[in-house]
């Protein structure tokens, strides 16, 4: 996949919650597929190693989405 962002309601609200809690307080799983980009993890963790559980996929690919908007409407 060409374009990678970092992504998902669950990810921005955890991230959010850093404003008031600390990363030991806060605890995401995320599931890495095999092409899970090392880029994105060392990204994530700039916002505490310890708020991250990353959980290896190895026979996996890692779940991707993507949305679409134009004009004035999300589709």
């Amino acid at each position: 996949m060409g374009f990678q962002q970092i992504g998902g309601g669950g990810t921005y609200a955890a991230i959010g919650a850093r404003i008031w809690l600390s990363a030991e307080e806060i605890g995401m799983i995320i599931d890495k597929g095999y092409d899970f980009p090392t880029s994105i993890e060392t990204k994530l963790s700039i916002y505490g190693p310890d708020m991250w559980i990353f959980r290896d996929q190895p026979n996996r690919l890692t779940t991707h989405a993507l949305n679409s908007y134009r004009g004035a409407h999300r589709k």
